[in-house]
């Protein structure tokens, strides 16, 4: 994660170092009839990717979880334990996890009952109901955080010329963060502060948005926790730096650290949900009031 690997990509290491990840559960029942219920929380509702696809075949073989790891440039990195076990499969010495058509899988059935779109509805449907003119993101949200905030500006710029007031814009997702190694090393311990993906981009945003007064953004992970906190993610508006420099907070600094946790905490910014038991990606609002200089 801290590499800014996709979640398709982890999955594909994942489904391959897991007793029950990669349709392996489903293995380990069969013939016993299987039925999976799946609340998605990533983009596209895959299967074998939603919670490491323990009841579904597997489409990715050891090769591409080696070269998903040499992608990334933590090959060498990763455990040795690991290493050697991927090269070991690659080289067709461990069996590879169950593929589309194996028989062991003809009694193992999956649906999607709910994920990232059913929360872009239920995201719109309450913008609407509180008078807000809503749009939708038509496709979900993936790529670096810090290529999203320049989006989401232009974006709203474009609802700014609309000139239909009260509107705000609704994206699901999860972008990636891609962390320096000097802040993630041994050598480097204590250099890094706590996070996540969704109250850096907040952070981000603060930043680029600062002094509009007619700006708000969240950023928020469904299960009520971003990254290793208790906190869901950020709020923030063109308010939001001034507050947090006026509390002794270096933003730049804070962001370099990708210490977003405790700077938001600065400005009452952090978004505080506890946990909600269940996860549908993010969820992104970038809201715009009124006559606004971006």
């Amino acid at each position: 994660l801290d590499a800014g690997m996709e979640i398709a990509q982890i999955n594909s290491v994942r489904s391959h170092v897991s007793r029950v990840a990669g349709g392996r559960l489903a293995v380990a029942a069969a013939p016993a009839s299987v039925l999976t219920l799946a609340l998605s929380d990533v983009v596209g509702d895959k299967l074998p990717v939603i919670g490491g696809g323990p009841t579904v075949a597997d489409p990715s073989r050891y090769k591409d979880a080696v070269l998903a790891l040499q992608k990334a440039r933590i090959w060498e990195r990763i455990p040795a334990s690991v290493r050697e076990y991927l090269d070991a499969g690659n080289r067709g010495e461990i069996a590879e996890s169950p593929k589309p058509g194996d028989p062991r899988l003809s009694r193992a059935f999956a649906a999607v009952v709910g994920g990232p779109r059913t929360l872009l509805r239920a995201a719109a449907r309450s913008a609407r109901s509180k008078g807000l003119r809503v749009r939708c993101a038509t496709r979900p949200i993936e790529g670096p955080a810090e290529e999203l905030v320049e989006k989401y500006m232009a974006r709203a710029g474009s609802m700014v010329r609309s000139g239909t007031g009260r509107e705000v814009f609704v994206a699901v997702g999860e972008p990636t963060l891609t962390l320096p190694h000097e802040l993630t090393s041994k050598r480097s311990k204590g250099a890094l502060g706590d996070g996540g993906r969704s109250q850096h981009l907040a952070l981000l945003m603060a930043k680029a948005m600062a002094g509009d007064e007619h700006m708000a953004f969240l950023a928020a992970g469904t299960d009520g926790t971003d990254g290793p906190t208790n906190a869901a993610g950020g709020i923030v508006d063109g308010n939001t730096i001034a507050a947090l420099e006026a509390n002794g907070c270096n933003v730049d600094e804070a962001l370099g650290r990708y210490d977003s946790f405790a700077a938001l905490a600065r400005a009452e910014a952090r978004l505080e949900t506890g946990p909600t038991d269940t996860n549908v990606t993010d969820l992104h609002l970038l809201a715009v009031e009124g006559k606004s200089v971006v």
